[in-house]
């Protein structure tokens, strides 16, 4: 059994356990006491771990590692909120605003080799694939500087590894949306003066967050 509650944050042990599958895992009051969740298994399709409402006042946190195999999302949320999407093999730290589970300001791993801001630009109205150097950064800024778009333009992205995300700003010329999408596959679309999280999951580019 996990920790009590107090004062808002959780308190206790940490909390293995299997989410195998592809069907949605509710955890019980006590196992959502726990101040770590590691979740493990084989998943076969996208899943959600609800943390009971009750559990999940504000302030409440929790440091989640996504230690599951096979390229599904695993999103952990609270019965009636949003959530966050912890990609494999990573750890993220999750707080309750009171309704939704949100990420904390620094998650460990989202892009753990990397981090800052790549302050980008299309250089002319036409689709631009980012370089090494470019990509590197957790957040891809396109700025206002440079040609004005005309259309929706893509912006490439390497497809590898799985897990690689982003947090993509549509600040670029021109009233037109822009698409992160890799050398293949579909992508996903940013409109403009909107930001959006976003990841690779090998095949196509999909969306951690809606447009903000």
């Amino acid at each position: 059994m996990g920790g009590v509650i107090t004062a808002g944050l959780i308190k206790g042990s940490k909390l293995t356990l299997s989410v195998a599958g592809s069907s949605n895992v509710a955890l019980t009051t006590d196992q959502a006491q726990n101040g770590v969740f590691e979740f493990t298994g084989a998943l076969t399709g996208n899943i959600n771990v609800t943390v009971p409402d009750a559990v999940a006042t504000a302030g409440a946190r929790w440091l989640v590692y996504n230690n599951t195999s096979g390229l599904f999302t695993l999103t952990v949320k609270s019965v009636s909120g949003t959530g966050v999407v912890v990609q494999q093999s990573m750890k993220a730290e999750v707080f309750s605003d009171g309704t939704n589970l949100v990420a904390g300001v620094t998650p460990e791993g989202i892009n753990a080799q990397r981090g800052g801001r790549s302050a980008l630009t299309f250089t002319s109205d036409a689709n631009k694939t980012l370089v090494e150097g470019e990509y590197d950064g957790y957040m891809l800024d396109f700025t206002n500087a440079g040609t004005s778009l005309g259309a929706t333009r893509d912006a490439v992205v390497p497809l590898t590894p799985a897990g690689r995300s982003w947090l993509v700003r549509n600040n670029a010329p021109g009233a037109q949306s822009i698409q992160v999408i890799g050398t293949s596959g579909t992508g996903i679309t940013i409109a403009t003066a909107k930001y959006a999280v976003v990841m690779s999951d090998s095949v196509n580019i999909i969306r951690v967050t809606p447009d903000t």
